[in-house]
């Protein structure tokens, strides 16, 4: 063998075979890619929107310009035979259209079996209608309500005078609201993991064709994977400015294309309007049809496996009468994982749960690894009253408690996800900085560490470009161990009510209410998934510590 043949190994290639000799830490490190894929795919396992949504009962004038509801009511009134019944159409103007004038009367044609039918509404006055500028028109034609109930006709048209012009539209729009709901959220967590599932697939395709790229010029897995890394972490923040809420404030304010989809639909609940007009409105949902926030108070603290009876009896000077239960055309799926105080489905908040605590655990542990880094390359580089200085702010810093610091601020302030992190970066920072320390005054005492010096190469340059990516293991080796302790805190904080805001989903959120109701679902669960998590990143880190130090390689 001649020693041209012979390929001399990086330093991360050595780490990584002797890593993946300890199986408990490869099949960890293979575990947190799952953890991560549930956190970016949440929306697409469980979410109370449908993907696709038919509205019969809606319908579009003018090219968009307004929408119009078509509202059916019926109500039983004592010593009537028959319920009242009246139609409702509500013509809503959209954002930039006006609204100056509207005509005593609409027209519905609808085209039966029998030939067409026309139907005359007309125009409401009322105090409502007048100050939100949204005209109504109604009508009390049981025919006509019977017949639109059943959805007996074909199609229905509308036509309205507007501004002075007859307008004409038909009812029934396909409406696509689960993907308006990953640009419209309100805690930014959700919006930060969502445009990572929305970057997902456009980084699947560039990284393909970046990795056969790089294959057929000989870079190594290593870097492939960092460059795809990096790639994904790029499009992810492309994403995030592209909808952001300023982004898109900014650009209509300059008269511009808003890249976000507005929030029409938030408010609206898609299952209650299909259970209650079957006929008239359907859509199609994700394997878990709740929301991590929704609601249902009927339905609280059943066990796993609980499925809402379709009636409930209710007792009257009668006797007994069955009532329908169900609300919403979901209410009959069942909660795999049974549902907390608030009715919401435990499996959902376990599953969104995850956003909650591998943030913290990642943005915390980078904040403090980046300042100990740096603090410590400085310290252990310039020594000196340099080192002796920060070697004493280390050792205040030591002395605050994070736990008790982030109750006091939480005191003050309110319950933040921000503050758990913020706290967690500023107070953590201190070990980090003494490993990184001693790793560069084991490092400066090198020649090579000289030979720049005596180049010319300045002080940031010796610090960041040779000695510490020669200084980076310590670093590395604390920061899962860091994710685990952050989740720990995090989890902690929300059982004792100083967490997040209600309703985030959380895990401790969930221990808490399995505290409070001593229910076994809401303890058994939650502290699976913490002891799962926190249990992968310490095996991952106890890998990684024995595949960097050379004494405790087998």
């Amino acid at each position: 063998m001649t020693a041209g043949s012979i390929k001399g190994e990086s330093y991360s290639t050595i780490v990584w075979r002797q890593f993946k000799k300890n199986r408990f830490a490869l099949v960890s490190l293979c575990l947190i890619a799952p953890l991560y894929l549930i956190a970016v795919f949440a929306p697409l396992i469980a979410s109370d929107r449908p993907f696709v949504f038919f509205d019969g009962n809606l319908a579009a004038l003018d090219d968009g310009s307004y929408l119009v509801d078509l509202e059916m009511l019926e109500e039983e009134m004592p010593g009537q035979a028959e319920p009242n019944r009246s139609i409702t159409l509500v013509v809503r103007p959209q954002p930039g259209t006006k609204l100056e004038s509207a005509g005593e009367s609409a027209n519905l044609v609808l085209a039966l079996p029998d030939g067409e039918r026309t139907h005359t509404l007309k125009r409401e006055h009322s105090k409502r209608a007048e100050a939100v500028n949204q005209p109504r028109f109604v009508s009390q034609d049981s025919d006509l309500f019977i017949t639109l109930q059943q959805r007996q006709e074909d199609s229905c048209l509308l036509s309205v005078e507007l501004n002075g012009e007859t307008v004409k539209g038909e009812f029934g729009r396909w409406l696509y609201p689960w993907i308006r709901d990953l640009f419209i959220t309100e805690e930014s967590v959700d919006f930060l993991f969502n445009m990572a599932f929305v970057a997902f697939f456009p980084w699947m395709a560039v990284a393909i064709l970046v990795n056969l790229i790089a294959r057929k010029r000989g870079m190594g897995g290593g870097g492939r994977l960092i460059i795809a890394v990096v790639q994904y972490a790029a499009i992810v923040v492309v994403a995030c400015v592209m909808f952001a809420d300023i982004t898109n404030k900014w650009l209509a304010e300059n008269e511009l294309p808003v890249l976000r989809p507005n929030d029409t639909y938030k408010e609206r609940s898609f299952a209650k309007d299909e259970f209650q007009l079957p006929q008239r409105r359907f859509g199609w949902y994700t394997p878990i049809p709740f929301g991590p926030t929704q609601q249902d108070t009927k339905s609280s603290l059943e066990p796993p496996g609980y499925r809402k009876p379709f009636t409930t009896e209710l007792q009257t000077e009668s006797g007994t009468i069955e009532k329908n239960a169900w609300e919403k055309a979901t209410d009959g799926f069942v909660h795999i994982l049974g549902t907390d105080d608030l009715g919401q489905d435990v499996l959902v908040r376990l599953i969104y749960g995850t956003r909650i605590s591998m943030t913290v655990g990642f943005l915390a542990v980078s904040l403090y690894i980046t300042i100990g880094v740096v603090v410590g390359a400085i310290a252990g580089y310039f020594g000196g009253v340099v080192d002796i200085l920060i070697c004493r702010i280390i050792e205040v810093v030591l002395l605050f408690p994070s736990f008790f610091l982030i109750l006091t601020l939480v005191a003050m302030i309110g319950p933040s996800i921000y503050i758990i992190m913020v706290v967690i970066g500023i107070t953590g920072w201190p070990t980090v900085a003494r490993l990184t320390r001693g790793e560069f005054l084991k490092q400066r005492a090198i020649e090579y560490t000289s030979a720049a010096r005596v180049l010319g190469a300045s002080h940031p340059r010796v610090i960041f470009g040779h000695i510490l990516p020669n200084a980076l293991s310590p670093a590395l080796v604390a920061a899962p161990f860091g994710i685990a302790g952050a989740i720990i805190t995090e989890a902690g904080l929300s059982l004792l009510g100083f967490g997040v805001r209600a309703p985030a989903p959380s895990w401790g959120t969930i221990l808490k209410a399995g505290n409070d109701y001593f229910l076994w679902w809401l303890i058994v669960f939650p502290s699976l998934a913490i002891f799962f998590t926190v249990t992968v990143f310490n095996l991952v880190g106890s890998g990684l510590r024995d595949a960097m130090d050379p004494r405790l390689r087998k």
